[in-house]
């Protein structure tokens, strides 16, 4: 048999629906059926076929009309009459019909010269991604009904196999047979969305749209997202018989929860965080109540900015039953819902975490310096300048202490600041413009002291710092100097993994000095 269309190639999920509904964009009144398989060598043959080819060692088209008489002998002897014989075929106290029975005998794993498709695209694409250690092929055929389809089906349903094979094949025919879902593959026929095809009989070559190949190192990936629109083994096989085949000697075993838990930790490592949600969610199915897992998913919540979600994730963790793991990582568990919380603006909730992140561990360098970024955001200078002083000797620790003096009006101890960040390597304009300013209103103030106030907002960019020199009278010419904002905040820790992104920066404000 040939394929007279190329294959074309998908590697992710999105590339192969985009390719199937631009055949249906091109063929809008056509009805189309999907059949996948694991291997791109293996030809669009029925099991049948290639137990007839591995019995005689010869190919069909070697000589025809004698694989025709063997293809029906087969059918007629070998598959129906010796069912009959065995009593398979009845069905609550009337026979099957011969093209029921095969469908059958195909269900329970019988090689007939039934081919497989579905009416499902998602379907087709999990049939060519379950054997995973090679290049896979779906190939997408046109089953449109003829009219002279429709008369032969019709009288193929009520005719015997011998009778239906003995039609000649010159005539152009797609012999289609949809199982009623019935019996004991009624689950499985209902959830695959079965159509049987019939191999030798019908005119396959001139009903083939499309073969879309599927790369073998794309397939684990695929797997996953079809796992996560509802296509699994578990779904497409729910009746006994599929379920047995499913953990039969040689079939692999599925994917456990401790191979969940590493696909996902691997996702987030690779910043995949939504493919990493849906390994995560297969492995707590599991364990619900791991907390290191509840932590991690947590922190692809958070990368998605999900907010919501990521810190009942981290609340979750928090109180979860893996105590001795909990503790290890507790601190960091607090940190990174503080980090959530202070950028949904919940400053007092983010602060109490970052505290008792802090009294774990009081050497969390990361907690001080972001907990005075919530402090100097909502207006409280005096313990930002604190926390930044705790914070290590980092360039944007002494930055951000800098900000947090020009706040407060300690304009020389601010130039000393951002003296030191720029000598730690941080050399951008915005310290250098900062200390700048700094140096004019510290030179220009000396040894007085002044009076300082704030209003206005920071996050509406009205922020004013007034300082007035105390014993002065005020300047003619009051003088106003803008100062860059924040270095923003340390992202998400993550364990064993990168962690989050830094946060933001905060906004500019101005100091006048009068």
């Amino acid at each position: 048999m040939t394929h007279p269309t190329s294959p074309i190639y998908a590697a992710t999920l999105t590339s192969y629906l985009s390719h199937i509904s631009s055949l249906i964009a091109s063929h809008p009144t056509r009805r189309l059926a999907y059949r996948g398989q694991g291997d791109k060598q293996w030809l669009l043959r029925s099991g049948a076929t290639r137990r007839l080819v591995t019995t005689y060692n010869q190919e069909p088209d070697a000589e025809p009309r004698l694989f025709r008489q063997r293809f029906i002998e087969y059918h007629r002897d070998t598959l129906a009459m010796a069912a009959r014989r065995k009593g398979i075929g009845a069905s609550y106290g009337s026979e099957l019909r011969d093209l029921q029975l095969l469908a059958t005998l195909q269900h329970q794993g019988a090689g007939t010269g039934l081919l497989d498709f579905t009416y499902s695209p998602l379907v087709g694409l999990f049939f060519a991604v379950r054997e995973q250690a090679t290049t896979g092929k779906v190939y997408i055929l046109d089953v449109t009904p003829t009219a002279s389809d429709l008369e032969f089906n019709r009288r193929a349903l009520a005719t015997s196999i011998e009778e239906i094979l003995m039609e000649p094949p010159t005539i152009p025919k797609l012999l289609t047979w949809e199982p009623a879902p019935v019996g004991d593959s009624a689950a499985r026929i209902v959830a695959q969305r079965s159509l049987f095809v019939m191999d030798q009989l019908s005119d396959i070559d001139s009903r083939l749209l499309l073969q879309i190949e599927i790369p073998r190192f794309a397939k684990r990936q695929l797997l996953r997202e079809l796992e996560m629109v509802g296509i699994t083994y578990d779904i497409l096989f729910g009746d006994l018989q599929g379920f047995s085949s499913s953990h039969s000697p040689t079939s692999p075993l599925p994917p456990d929860a401790r191979s969940h838990r590493e696909a996902g930790n691997e996702l987030l490592n690779q910043q995949s965080y939504e493919s990493a949600l849906g390994e995560y969610d297969q492995y707590l199915a599991f364990y619900p109540n791991d907390g290191e897992i509840l932590f991690q998913r947590g922190n692809a919540l958070a990368e998605l900015r999900r907010d919501t979600e990521a810190v009942h994730d981290y609340d979750s963790a928090l109180s979860a039953s893996s105590p001795r793991m909990v503790r290890a990582i507790r601190h960091l568990i607090l940190f990174n819902r503080a980090n959530v919380k202070a950028r949904g603006g919940f400053h007092n909730s983010a602060i109490e975490d970052y505290t008792e992140a802090i009294s774990i561990f009081p050497e969390l360098d990361q907690a001080y310096f972001n907990r005075g970024n919530v402090y100097f955001e909502s207006g409280r200078f005096d313990l930002a300048t604190e926390d930044y002083m705790n914070a290590s000797s980092t360039p944007s620790a002494r930055y951000n202490l800098g900000n947090a003096q020009m706040a407060t009006g300690r304009f020389a101890d601010a130039l000393i600041s951002y003296t030191e960040a720029i000598a730690a390597g941080l050399k951008n304009e915005h310290t250098r413009r900062n200390a700048s300013a700094a140096r004019t209103l510290a030179d220009t103030v000396g040894n007085r002291g002044v009076v300082v106030s704030q209003q206005g907002d920071l996050h509406e960019h009205t922020l004013i710092v007034t300082a007035r020199i105390q014993g002065d009278e005020p300047q003619a010419i009051p003088k106003w100097f803008a100062i860059d904002g924040n270095t923003g905040s340390i992202g998400n820790f993550g364990h064993g993994s990168p962690g989050g992104a830094g946060f933001e920066g905060g906004p500019w404000f101005r100091v006048l000095l009068i």
